[in-house]
């Protein structure tokens, strides 16, 4: 609890399944502001909505952007909005996924190429941020594209933290 308390918060994927239900349990948490990211529009809109609903107070702490994650929009809101922690849950994690190059191709941007961009854009920041990544039990001994891209996920999140004391 006091990790995210009184903290500005970066949620990507956040009308995702995972992200939509780690955001319900993080509001609990009195975070100062919550960042919802999600590259689905009308899902993330839909999640607001619903939030809201339940919680008029919410509008207070809660902040949505339809956004890409590779923009620089992405880099200048943890800039300047004094982001503490990210938390990404934008994942392609269906092995059902597989099944074309496009579709492998999402899952390499998604579970790998996402993370190294803000890693590398914020490691030399004067400013602690910390970044979590939801990875999976397929990452342990992988047999499949998305076992093994989460596996170099957590892999890079390892050297980083080693490397790098602000992450």
């Amino acid at each position: 609890k006091e990790k995210f308390e009184k903290k500005n918060i970066l949620l990507l994927g956040a009308a995702g399944t995972i992200g939509s239900e780690i955001l319900k349990k993080f509001i609990k948490y009195k975070p100062k502001k919550i960042l919802m990211i999600d590259s689905n529009e009308n899902d993330l809109i839909d999640l607001y909505r619903e939030l809201i609903t339940i919680d008029r107070s919410l509008p207070k702490i809660l902040e949505y952007y339809p956004i890409d994650m590779l923009t620089p929009d992405l880099i200048r809101l943890i800039d300047t909005e004094d982001i503490k922690v990210i938390i990404n849950c934008a994942a392609s994690k269906h092995v059902r996924s597989q099944k074309n190059l496009i579709r492998n191709k999402r899952i390499f941007f998604n579970n790998l190429f996402i993370n190294f961009y803000l890693l590398f854009n914020i490691k030399n920041k004067n400013k602690k941020i910390d970044f979590f990544c939801v990875s999976t039990d397929k990452s342990s001994s992988p047999k499949n594209l998305m076992g093994l891209t989460k596996n170099i996920m957590e892999d890079t999140l390892i050297y980083f933290d080693k490397k790098y004391k602000n992450i």
